[in-house]
């Protein structure tokens, strides 16, 4: 049951956790019969659910002052889509899918009470979701003590609802939406003053609040978060300009819209010229490259829905490619060793990937870029993406850029592999401030990044940097150990043993920035020129 607060905006996009995402109509897993919610068992909490043919069980436990969270469906490829969701959420940290169940610890660390007011709400939404006509309830939602002493029930408890669920847009200046999911009523109110956004959470149901509000408080995307009576109120960690918020509206709007459709779960993504219409039960994760305008995707790299972002799978053109007449000077005798190359030789084809398919693209609401003769130009407003592919999931890689900086970057990445939210794998080469740093994440190890601090780099002057992660195997015991090797400009910075495991990548690469807008994107762009990429898998084959 994921967060339950339509503040969010994004909780839209998929359904809450006892909801998979998914085509009722053409799932295998689609039953016929009404929607209801089961409470099978209080202690400890598992709910049974059925909503638009979709079955699922989800038991709750407490470990490690986290809420574990299992839901298991009767179909793999809905499972596989309700993983997306979970892992696209900032509410929950660690997030392991196998075959038909998903299984989901919360990001924020909660007290023992908390995490049974938390319950409370599940139950009361479940009961209240699915409420009887004859109010025969042997439990009361409201008292929040119930779960202190509850007893196992080994029969379980059916509800039916009476409020369809829905998603309206009440007026677009001030933005102001109603929905009621899963018999839970709400107005969202949205604001904005001096580059602050601002969303208040009206619940008809204020016994939510108070775990709601928990969760929001441990939410890296929020600050200064309140709540009074019935209200949460938060405001966006991120800073925004008029134009962004205006994004945003229109992001929540056109989800609030199309919020009836969702039992065939479409969604419309709208660019200047079309509008694409994606189906969860025909989502093509790749496509062949192609210069085709009207050829779109999702940009969820096989793991989830990011609503409202749109990219056009063609060719990137600098905006001043007109004006300069270039030789394409790539080589592909010369990078031996690598097995991804952008060496933006072409001002008419940027994203090009020498050695293979792993093309760049530009997203649809990123200003366009520009370039020089064999050099990509950004203005700390702009990036290109790369889908992930398998390519970028693996244990040992080298990494090489050549970059010149024209400005000091803030946390400004030149090229990463940053996951949107917390506790993910991953890895950055990024600018904080003058100094050019690289920074690492093994998720079953440690939630934190492990920080690798170069050293400081001069402005409008060309620099490399190259970071090797690679394989070593004993020739007296016959074991395996790993290195990292960190060289700036030819010169060995670092060379230590490398402990981990960040292969687990689950999302596409940005280049000169953040292609999530997750928390500070705007701190996160590069200023300056990028002669060229590369990046190469390293295996433990041949060893």
């Amino acid at each position: 049951m994921k967060k339950l607060i339509s503040a969010a905006g994004a909780a839209i996009v998929c359904s809450l956790g006892l909801v998979a995402c998914g085509d009722s109509s053409s799932s295998p897993s689609s039953k016929k019969g009404q929607d209801y919610c089961k409470v099978v068992s209080s202690d400890p909490l598992v709910l049974e659910t059925l909503e638009d043919g979709i079955y699922s069980k989800t038991s709750f436990e407490y470990s490690d002052e986290r809420l574990v969270e299992k839901v298991e469906f009767d179909d793999q490829s809905i499972a596989k889509f309700a993983c997306s969701s979970y892992m696209e959420d900032d509410d929950y940290g660690v997030v392991d899918c196998n075959g038909k169940s998903v299984v989901a610890y919360s990001g924020a660390r909660l007290t023992k009470n908390e995490y049974k007011k938390l319950l409370n709400t599940f139950l009361s939404m479940c009961k209240e979701y699915d409420e009887p006509e004859d109010e025969n309830s042997n439990s009361d939602p409201g008292d929040s003590n119930q779960f202190s002493e509850s007893k196992s029930s080994s029969s379980a408890q059916g509800y039916q609802t009476g409020l369809s669920d829905y998603c309206e847009v009440v007026s677009e200046n001030p933005f102001v939406m109603n929905m009621n999911f899963m018999g839970l009523p709400s107005t969202s109110r949205y604001s904005y003053s001096n580059g602050t956004v601002t969303v208040e959470t009206e619940y008809e149901n204020s016994a939510v609040v108070d775990s709601m509000c928990a969760l929001e408080k441990n939410n890296y995307s929020y600050t200064n978060v309140r709540c009074k009576g019935n209200k949460i109120t938060a405001d966006f960690d991120e800073t925004m300009s008029e134009r962004e918020y205006t994004q945003l509206v229109k992001m929540y709007k056109e989800s609030c819209i199309n919020y009836k459709d969702w039992g065939n779960v479409e969604t419309y993504f709208e660019s200047s010229s079309s509008v694409a219409e994606v189906s969860s039960s025909s989502i093509e994760y790749e496509m062949e490259y192609s210069s085709s305008s009207s050829e779109f995707v999702i940009i969820d790299d096989s793991n989830g829905l990011v609503a409202g972002i749109t990219y056009k799978k063609e060719k990137v053109v600098a905006m001043n490619a007109e004006d300069l007449v270039c030789d394409d000077g790539g080589e592909t005798a010369s990078l031996e060793g690598y097995t991804v190359a952008y060496e933006f030789n072409v001002p008419t084809d940027l994203g090009r990937d020498y050695l293979g398919t792993n093309h760049a693209y530009i997203a649809d609401d990123v200003p366009a870029v520009a370039a020089e003769c064999g050099s990509l130009v950004l203005d700390g407003t702009n990036g290109l993406l790369v889908p992930l592919s398998e390519e970028f999931r693996s244990k040992g890689f080298v990494a090489e850029v050549r970059f010149m900086p024209t400005a000091p970057g803030d946390i400004a990445n030149i090229f990463v592999a940053e996951p949107p939210g917390s506790e993910k794998d991953g890895w950055q080469i990024r600018l904080d401030g003058s100094y050019v740093s690289f920074h690492y994440r093994d998720a079953s190890l440690s939630y934190d990044w492990s920080v690798q601090k170069i050293d400081e780099v001069s402005m409008d002057e060309w620099h490399v940097i190259r970071v090797k992660i690679f394989p070593t195997k004993s020739e007296l015991s016959g074991t395996i150990f790993y290195s990292m090797n960190i060289s700036l400009d030819g010169s060995l910075h670092l060379a230590s043993e490398f402990k981990g495991d960040i292969s687990d990548i689950q999302y596409r690469l940005g280049i000169g920035y953040d292609s999530f807008k997750q928390s500070s994107h705007n701190r996160r762009f590069f200023t300056g020129k990028i002669d060229y990429i590369r990046y190469g898998k390293i295996t433990e084959d041949n060893l």
